[in-house]
């Protein structure tokens, strides 16, 4: 059910039980509250794949937008939430849909491979498109501006943290490989952990990379069936599989 101020642009959908509150002048928040659902439900199914994988204890979603992925993240979940989102228009959205938990810490700050600032290309008719890249809809006609935002890049934000099981979500239009370059240290300090990352706007090269790095997974389109895909599979896209997000498991796993 949609109900919110529509003036105003704050409006809402139920989600899981919770408010999922959305611009209702970004195309991206209409698409929403006229589907009533998931903007993406089969990256929604695979998320919460992703978040049943194991009792983690620090959850991460990088470029969280309006945090419909964080409402997945079940009630009694007591571990740590982090949520990144860079674009300033965005913040006061997911901070109202997530105003009902007490575990979780908003980032306005976007994460690549480097503690600093960098431009953000914002598209203000699309938010879903806004990226440190070049916006995929430029050219298309929305209108985008550029603003300088703080960086941080996981190494540093999770410098000594105590965090041993961490699933992480990153969705941040073409920057995802320079996210993963400052996860490194991160990553190998702990015992276990999870990535969905999407891969739609990922070059060949990009996609053999994470190939050779991680055990890689699509979700099957029919079954919900993991696929795994190698360096040259990953590249071509098995038939019948969801090709836009990917799930990273590290190397020598069960």
């Amino acid at each position: 059910m949609m109900r919110g101020d529509m003036d105003g642009g704050f409006a809402s959908i139920t989600l899981n039980g919770h408010a999922l509150y959305v611009n209702a002048h970004d195309q991206r928040g209409q698409r929403l509250l006229q589907n009533g659902a998931p903007f993406s439900p089969v990256a929604q199914a695979l998320w919460r794949d992703v978040l049943a994988l194991a009792d983690w204890d620090l959850i991460v979603d990088i470029g969280a937008n309006y945090g419909e992925m964080l409402l997945e993240i079940a009630d009694d979940f007591r571990g740590q939430i982090v949520a990144f989102e860079a674009n300033p228009a965005l913040l006061p959205y997911l901070r109202a849909t997530l105003a009902y938990r007490n575990n979780v810490t908003i980032e306005a700050m976007a994460v690549c491979e480097k503690v600093g600032t960098a431009q953000l290309n914002i598209d203000a008719d699309w938010s879903g498109a806004s990226s440190l890249a070049l916006p995929r809809t430029a050219g298309s006609g929305n209108r985008i501006t550029a603003l300088q935002v703080p960086t941080t890049m996981l190494d540093a934000y999770f410098a000594g943290s105590a965090a041993r099981r961490a699933c992480i979500k990153i969705d941040v239009e073409g920057v995802e490989p320079f996210v993963l370059l400052g996860a490194q240290r991160f990553l190998a300090g702990l015992d276990n952990y999870a990535i969905m990352t999407e891969i739609r706007h990922a070059t060949p090269a990009v996609l053999q990379g994470l190939a050779r790095n991680w055990r890689v997974f699509l979700r099957e389109l029919a079954t919900g069936r993991w696929v795994a895909v190698d360096e040259t599979s990953i590249v071509a896209r098995p038939d019948g599989v969801h090709g836009d997000d990917a799930v990273l498991l590290p190397l020598g796993g069960p």
